[in-house]
């Protein structure tokens, strides 16, 4: 019985991890009569050059008809480093759409929190890649319907390069999903085996890390998937590009979209996990093996549970305070790295292109497919402005208000004072964004299929930031909502004021009675009957207090606290 328990948990975890890399393999190997040719008109932007398909910058595409010439070179080291958007039509010239060409107030937003990752990495990707141009659309002697023609032909499909299949970033990702699968296997293997809380904590911490990792990864190949792909004609200079199906292209997405909300609620999971006690499957073990000990790996559809009239009284975490400020450490680097991640990759990288394609996708095509496509669109933009107003309401105005009264005038508070500003900014930019986004989604549902003209097409850039702001508003919602509070509460049991203030200690612990902070309320409420509750004198107190602690093996205790 116990061999059969380690048995089901290996193939638990593995039964898990195995739709992730299938879906992901079988979409990378596409056979090529399921591309899609660019007759009617495909629009991506490409920020990493690869095979016969370079990124979408101003020097890159020289070599195509452009409709609009004026997108093209600024002569500008930094500005032409930056891709476009392109709308690309197999036997017709190109248009290419510069962020700056529409740029309005809503685009700044971007320009503080994207660009500074985009900009690096596109003037790195020029750097290391060799120059190189886009193929034109016609062949000589071939335009138009004829070009389109030639394109559909088996014998040009023959020619597509599939960039999915080559990628770095399917490399890392497999690796990564083997990580977390081996990491995860070896946790629950700990967790049954009773060992330490500390070292079965540990390979939760890594193999979090492995799945966080797995992610980022999905989601830089999905980027290829939202792109298009190349067939050169043979012994000529010019090409046919094609894209992947919607419902192709919707499955190949599928993979990090949830993977992300796997990663999100695993990390809220985690930092339950460090206070209160290792699991295996959303109880502490501690709690499942001492209420059902001959099947901890079972549902919890028992009578009684450890603790009640009759039955034995729970064993308290075996963890000190000096490996819980280990762990607590730990936990706070990988979430800062699943955060930058957040928001300097998924962000400004990925959801805006997601977006745009999805969004055209759902105005353009008459189909149910896309009316649900539609409706997602719809509900993620009406989720997403009820997450930012939220988070301001409960979370960023009060904060930047309680600042701003504290009136000092050293370098920190004005650094604190700059920063809520500009978030705030950033904050009533995404509102407004979104809120246009979702009117003009209710106005689609009014009109038929329509194709992308031409002031659509200088939309491109805005439709993308929006979608940038939807995923940032949303992200703010869930972490203000679900993280932020399991975070300080983590805070609090390792004794770091983390910018909270006593009075704000003894609101939380009441707000949130189930986490165990009793002890350290009292302690705050010691601290706050002193009369001297200035920030800087809280932090030094808790600092002796976790001195104290460290030199001793216990957890903390109301009688160390108080």
């Amino acid at each position: 019985m116990h061999a059969l328990m380690y048995l089901k948990t290996l193939v638990i975890t593995m039964a898990s991890s195995y739709p992730f890399v299938a879906l992901v393999s079988s979409l990378s190997s596409l056979d090529v009569e399921h591309y899609e040719p660019c007759n009617d008109g495909c629009v991506f932007i490409r920020f990493f050059s690869s095979g016969n398909l370079p990124a979408s910058t101003p020097g890159n595409m020289q070599n195509v008809t452009l409709t609009n010439r004026s997108s093209s070179l600024r002569h500008n080291a930094v500005l032409d480093t930056l891709p476009q958007f392109v709308v690309l039509q197999n036997g017709h010239p190109v248009t290419a759409v510069s962020f700056w060409d529409s740029f309005t107030w809503l685009d700044w937003a971007y320009a503080l929190i994207g660009l500074p990752s985009v900009l690096p990495a596109s003037l790195v990707s020029q750097w290391v890649s060799t120059e190189q141009q886009y193929l034109p659309t016609s062949c000589p002697g071939m335009h138009g319907q004829a070009m389109q023609r030639q394109c559909e032909s088996r014998d040009m499909r023959q020619h597509i390069e599939n960039t999915l299949e080559n990628q770095i970033s399917l490399q890392g990702y497999l690796a990564a999903v083997a990580g977390w699968t081996a990491f995860k296997v070896l946790h629950d293997w700990a967790v049954l085996a009773k060992s330490s809380e500390f070292d079965s904590l540990c390979l939760g911490i890594v193999s979090f890390f492995f799945q966080s990792t797995a992610c980022l990864m999905a989601y830089l190949w999905s980027l290829g998937a939202l792109e298009v792909f190349v067939a050169k004609a043979p012994e000529q200079d010019c090409a046919c590009y094609y894209q992947i199906p919607l419902l192709e292209l919707v499955a190949a997405l599928s993979t990090p979209l949830l993977l992300h909300y796997l990663t999100y609620t695993k990390l809220v999971m985690l930092y339950k996990a460090i206070q209160h006690g290792d699991y295996l499957y959303d109880v502490p073990f501690r709690l499942v093996h001492a209420s059902a000990p001959n099947d901890p790996t079972g549902p919890m559809l028992i009578a009684t549970l450890s603790g009640d009239s009759g039955m034995p009284e729970l064993e308290p975490i075996a963890l000190s305070f000096k490996k819980y400020r280990r762990l607590s450490f730990a936990i706070e680097v990988v979430e800062s790295f699943w955060n930058m991640g957040n928001a300097q990759i998924i962000g400004p990288f990925i959801i805006g292109p997601l977006f745009v394609r999805t969004l055209i996708a759902s105005l353009s095509i008459s189909s149910s497919l896309a009316g649900f496509i539609r409706g997602a669109l719809l509900s993620a933009s009406a989720a997403a402005l009820a997450a930012i107003i939220y988070c301001n309401v409960n979370h960023r105005l009060p904060k930047l208000r309680k600042l701003i009264s504290c009136e000092m005038s050293d370098a920190k508070w004005i650094l604190g004072v700059m920063i809520g500003s500009v978030q705030l900014f950033c904050h009533v930019t995404y509102a407004v964004a979104t809120s246009l986004v979702f009117v003009e989604l209710v106005g689609a549902f009014d009109r038929n299929s329509a194709k992308l003209g031409e002031q659509e097409r200088f939309k491109l850039w805005t439709w993308s930031c929006s979608g940038s702001y939807i995923f940032y508003s949303c992200r703010a919602g869930f972490r203000t909502k679900f993280l932020v509070p399991v975070m300080q509460s983590e805070s609090m049991q390792a004794l770091e004021a983390s910018m909270l203030s006593a009075e704000e200690w003894i609101d939380h612990a009441a707000s949130h009675p189930y986490d165990g902070l009793s002890a350290h309320a009292a302690f705050a409420q010691r601290f706050v009957a002193s009369g001297d509750i200035s920030g800087r004198d809280f932090e030094a107190r808790l600092s002796a207090v976790r001195y104290e602690l460290d030199l001793m093996e216990g957890r903390l205790v109301a009688q160390c606290c108080t």
